[in-house]
């Protein structure tokens, strides 16, 4: 089966058949999980950096923010799928450069806090394709974690 993952989502996938895509990844973040004995795959596609000014109760369960979304996708494959965190294999993907003008500075406030979150965690990652210029499109593999990217450049404001 295929799965999307839109903005603020996760899905982990259990089924060696399946396909996990996520699509135009700039400012956003992917973070790929792969547990490399039970084959379980997770994509997050992360929006913003911090939760702390949401109220809503809803956006702590997604991957809405950065902030809640490492903690959500890991604590879900380890009390859902019995996951043992020696066996990930992570990867994040996105977090263009902003604009000179882009004070915000939201793709790399995005990888920043998911970095500090999975050293805290002493979980190794990969930096597989991140920043530039380009929009990413992300097609994941269940039965071998491998993940395909597609990238097309930015041109003006982000999205």
């Amino acid at each position: 089966m295929e799965y999307i993952v839109g903005i603020g989502e996760y899905i982990i996938s259990t089924n060696n058949e399946d396909i996990v895509k996520t699509f135009a990844l700039s400012t956003c973040v992917a973070m790929v999980i792969y547990d490399q004995n039970k084959k379980i795959l997770a994509m997050a596609h992360v929006l913003l950096p911090n939760a702390s000014t949401d109220v809503d109760d809803e956006a702590y369960r997604t991957a809405k923010y950065a902030d809640r979304a490492v903690y959500n996708v890991i604590n879900e494959m380890k009390l859902k799928y019995n996951c043992n965190l020696k066996d990930f294999k992570i990867s994040l993907y996105g977090g263009v450069d902003s604009e000179l003008e882009d004070r915000f500075k939201v793709g790399e406030r995005n990888l920043t806090v998911i970095k500090e979150i999975l050293n805290d965690m002493n979980l190794r990652y990969e930096i597989v394709n991140t920043g530039g210029r380009v929009s990413r499109t992300l097609i994941a593999h269940t039965a071998t974690g491998e993940v395909e990217v597609k990238s097309i450049p930015i041109q003006g404001v982000f999205s």
